[in-house]
């Protein structure tokens, strides 16, 4: 088109006789944390804005800890079951629970068999049990409880790296 009378001299002087149409050209601003333009740069996900990582990944490599759908600059406090005295009779066992985590536990479940059938004989729900506290359960079966074993459901309740602390053989 250049040297073509009918629309310009050049390329340039066509695209500035001809009219903006609305919406074909965008300005780009950037907002500061106050809102206006300073030409400040949007904070963007890193050690200091860990809520703005979208990922597990960013958060991680960022030095965050991913949970509950978003990046925390703490770990997730967490409940830790631990069995600690059991008194078992023939078809009755008081179970002592101790919560060693940070956190509340959620509800869960109890589970007792002889240690020879891998279907549970018994079990039994256990409340929350608040950070740093006990609760004493009790289980009744129709089978000889004098021995064997109790399992807490894990799941959500036992710190991952002392998982062991939910199983006892008695």
């Amino acid at each position: 088109m250049a040297g073509n009378h009918l629309f310009g001299g050049s390329l340039q002087e066509w695209r500035e006789e001809v009219p903006v149409i609305s919406g074909q050209e965008a300005t780009l601003s950037q907002n500061n944390s106050d809102g206006d333009s300073g030409g400040s740069i949007s904070p963007v996900c890193d050690s200091s804005n860990l809520s703005l990582c979208s990922n597990s990944t960013d958060c991680s490599i960022n030095g965050g800890y991913w949970y509950s759908g978003t990046c925390n600059a703490s770990p997730q406090a967490l409940a830790d079951l631990t069995i600690f005295n059991v008194f078992a009779s023939v078809s009755f066992a008081s179970v002592s629970i101790r919560n060693d985590g940070t956190a509340e536990s959620v509800g869960c479940t109890l589970h007792w068999t002889n240690g020879t059938d891998s279907i549970y004989d018994v079990t039994t729900n256990v409340d929350p049990i608040p950070a740093g506290g006990t609760v004493n359960v009790d289980v009744v079966g129709l089978n000889d409880m004098s021995s064997g074993r109790l399992t807490i459901d894990s799941t959500n309740v036992v710190s991952e790296s002392n998982e062991s602390n939910n199983v006892t053989d008695y």
